[in-house]
């Protein structure tokens, strides 16, 4: 009775005191998606100890630097850092032409490309036109090559500076421009090439007097170039600007009564061959052999005689026919 009394009494503090459970839902908010970033410029660009102007908007560059400057050193920033950044090309830069890329690509995978072309310089120092100036240079400069500009044909290296020359094993080259300094001819010589002590003139004369060589390219237009009484070294270097469309020349000399014929091949507009003393040179954009008078008379009499052989047949075949005919007037005479 007792325990029915108490589950009564507990039902009624229940209703009296009623325990209410909620469900609740959680709601995460959401910020509109970000669109990923197209910027894909480069702030800055530097190259340590050079100097030149970026422009986030220009791409291509072309700079030139000294020999003595063997490391580009390159620094960036980017202007969104969310962009990736490779570097294409050598740190470490070569005489001449050297090529860099930076491809930054941006959040949304859109490219851009700058590209430099680094022009290294050659280990050069440029002479006066001065006997006692080049024998100076040869003996103090570090430099492997010495430029003299030109600005006399009547310069003479005399034996001491000769052998100057020769114990340094630096090459000289002797260059000629117009008086806008554009490039017109060069002449290189390898000091450690040269056997003897004899003075050189480093003059290309412009006239030939090889008649055979003359004789030769008579019908075809051609630059004459001599050496005669130079006493340039063998191996030395010639170097010729040229102006026309052609991309190939050929080289025409005497050497031992034989004559000899190169293809010069044209590049950055200009030729170059190895040159000797005492040779007479021809250049031509032509290879053709012109026919000489011997070739031309030879020529005429195969064709008097393709033209006699000509007539003996058809007198021949005329003959023959006539013959025929003769004997079948002759067969039906008979009959």
């Amino acid at each position: 009775m007792l325990n029915i009394n108490f589950l009564i009494l507990l039902n009624f503090l229940n209703l009296n005191n009623p325990t209410q459970t909620f469900e609740t839902t959680k709601i995460e908010y959401k910020a509109p998606a970000k669109a990923a970033s197209s910027n894909n410029f480069l702030s800055t660009v530097e190259f340590k100890d050079i100097s030149f102007k970026f422009d986030k908007e220009n791409t291509k560059y072309t700079i030139e630097v000294p020999y003595s400057k063997d490391k580009l050193d390159l620094t960036y920033t980017q202007e969104d850092k969310t962009s990736i950044v490779e570097v294409v090309g050598d740190d470490v830069l070569q005489v001449g032409n050297n090529s860099l890329a930076i491809l930054v690509t941006a959040e949304d995978g859109s490219l851009r490309e700058y590209d430099f072309s680094i022009i290294r310089s050659e280990d050069n120092t440029i002479v006066q036109s001065d006997p006692n100036s080049i024998k100076d240079v040869l003996t103090s400069s570090d430099s492997k090559k010495l430029t003299v500009n030109m600005s006399t044909d009547n310069l003479l290296l005399d034996s001491k500076t000769i052998d100057t020359l020769k114990e340094s094993k630096k090459t000289l080259v002797f260059r000629w421009a117009d008086y806008n300094n554009k490039f017109l001819s060069s002449l290189s010589i390898d000091g450690s090439k040269i056997e003897s002590s004899s003075e050189i003139i480093p003059k290309i004369k412009n006239t030939i007097s090889n008649n055979k060589l003359k004789d030769y390219l008579k019908d075809i237009e051609y630059t004459s170039l001599s050496t005669k009484n130079t006493n340039i070294p063998n191996n030395s270097i010639y170097k010729m600007a040229v102006t026309t469309t052609e991309d190939l020349y050929y080289l025409f000399y005497y050497e031992d009564d034989l004559l000899i014929q190169k293809p010069l091949r044209v590049i950055d507009n200009a030729i170059e061959f190895e040159i000797q003393d005492g040779i007479d040179y021809a250049i031509t954009t032509k290879s053709n052999k012109p026919k000489s008078k011997e070739s031309s008379i030879g020529g005429t009499h195969w064709l008097w005689i393709s033209v006699f052989i000509t007539v003996l047949f058809i007198v021949f075949f005329a003959i023959t026919k006539y013959t025929a005919l003769k004997y079948v007037q002759h067969s039906h005479h008979k009959d």
